[in-house]
């Protein structure tokens, strides 16, 4: 039907000529910034939540702790994960086979589907267990010091050592760690000094929240940072920081808690 396929070519152009930037009463003072705070609030980061609560209910132990933490960054996919726990609970031995027989079943989060496209899953479970030795608590009490950011980047560090894995798993990795850190006896926080060159939507969102738009979208392209950016980032995440702690006091505002809403507050700005 051409009258039809006319207007959906008018549509999709009509898409492409919104300017995402122009925001109806954003005055180019803290409007975005604002919004960002009321985004995160009322949409907030719910598979650490969810976790961690399961967690508490069911008293797990603290190897189990450990290894939902490790399924989470593999799958970023809370029901796939307690899913998965019923299994290795009846002691998996052969994840190859195991992939085989389940894989179709299984739901990675969007920014996992990876591991599940390239086969990924039996391999870093194998790794993970060959890196532990099994004894998951164990082997992140090696980590733990007297100052929780050093704690944070040696957890941080750990996970991002076994093979096939990036920043952003050991960033999920972590999340539901600190969110249980009272149950885990932790002092454990994540450190503001971030490396910013490799932060990916983090880096850009932070741009965008702060209307330095054209830096965000050369970032996203490039990778590059000027000389100096690094200690702007820095304080703009204090700052939201701040802002969430002062406009809603009763929410923990643990920089890890927020930074993921910073990534999806990002891609409103881009242009799909």
């Amino acid at each position: 039907n051409l009258r039809n396929w006319s207007s959906c070519r008018i549509f999709i152009w009509m898409i492409k000529m919104v300017d995402l930037y122009n925001i109806p009463n954003d005055n180019h003072d803290d409007f975005r910034l604002k919004k960002f705070v009321e985004y995160q609030h009322a949409v907030p980061e719910i598979h650490f939540r969810f976790l961690g609560e399961y967690i508490k209910a069911h008293k797990l132990s603290f190897d189990d702790v450990i290894l939902i933490c490790w399924l989470l960054s593999v799958t970023y996919n809370e029901i796939t994960v307690l899913f998965l726990m019923d299994f290795i609970k009846n002691k998996i031995t052969d994840y190859g086979q195991f992939w085989i027989e389940y894989k179709d079943r299984l739901n990675f989060g969007s920014a996992k589907k990876y591991n599940k496209n390239n086969d990924l899953f039996p391999i870093l479970m194998q790794d993970f267990n060959k890196e532990t030795n099994e004894k998951y608590w164990e082997w992140v009490e090696k980590f733990i010091t007297k100052d929780s950011v050093q704690t944070y980047k040696n957890i941080h560090n750990g996970v991002e050592k076994i093979n096939n894995v990036g920043r952003f798993s050991a960033d999920l990795f972590l999340e539901t760690i600190v969110y249980l850190k009272d149950y885990l006896g932790m002092n454990v926080s994540e450190p503001f000094e971030l490396d910013w060159k490799h932060c990916a939507n983090l880096t850009s969102g932070i741009y965008n929240i702060f209307y330095e738009d054209e830096k965000a979208n050369e970032y996203d392209k490039t990778g590059f940072i000027e000389a100096g950016a690094e200690k702007f980032l820095t304080e703009k995440l204090k700052v939201i920081q701040e802002k969430i702690g002062e406009t809603y006091p009763d929410q923990d505002n643990e920089v890890v808690m927020f930074i993921g809403k910073i990534c999806s507050f990002r891609n409103l700005f881009k242009k799909r």
